[in-house]
């Protein structure tokens, strides 16, 4: 089930090779009107940005 705009939802992300999970900072966060699918591109864009990536909001 995918989250309609405006729900919550939790970013975690785990670098290649490794074991560990982290939860960007800012999340959980809300699926702007977009959709989960342009959600994803931005969190995508956060974190090949570095830089402590945060969770779009």
């Amino acid at each position: 089930m995918c989250p309609s705009p405006g729900e919550q939802v939790a970013v975690i992300v785990q670098c290649a090779g490794a074991e560990e999970w982290y939860v960007l900072t800012g999340s959980p966060g809300a699926v702007a009107e977009g959709g989960l699918e342009d959600y994803h591109d931005r969190v995508l864009s956060a974190v090949e940005q570095g830089n402590e990536a945060v969770a779009p909001t």
